[in-house]
């Protein structure tokens, strides 16, 4: 549960739902870079291999969206979000 200022709480993939909304409405090409969810499988590679036990609340963040696609646009101040895959490629660096 993510919860803002601690009078209100909203589950992750409702606070996707809302940014998707808002991306199909105000950025449409933004939501075309957007990865699918992430598998369990996926999740459990990345914390073998950093060796750390995600927060349950990251992990349902990743199970909405796997982050975005390198080649699109950066979603946030034109940052990319990383998926599993360029997280992975950003440790070993």
């Amino acid at each position: 549960m993510f919860s803002f200022f601690k009078k209100q709480s909203i589950e992750i993939p409702e606070v996707w739902s809302q940014l998707e909304n808002w991306l199909i409405k105000n950025a449409s090409h933004l939501m075309e870079g957007l990865n699918l969810p992430a598998s369990n499988n996926n999740i459990e590679q990345l914390e073998k291999q950093i060796d750390v036990k995600l927060p349950s609340e990251y992990i349902e963040f990743l199970k909405s969206r796997n982050g975005q696609n390198r080649d699109s646009e950066g979603l946030i101040d034109t940052k990319e979000l990383l998926s599993i895959e360029r997280i992975l490629e950003e440790w070993t660096v």
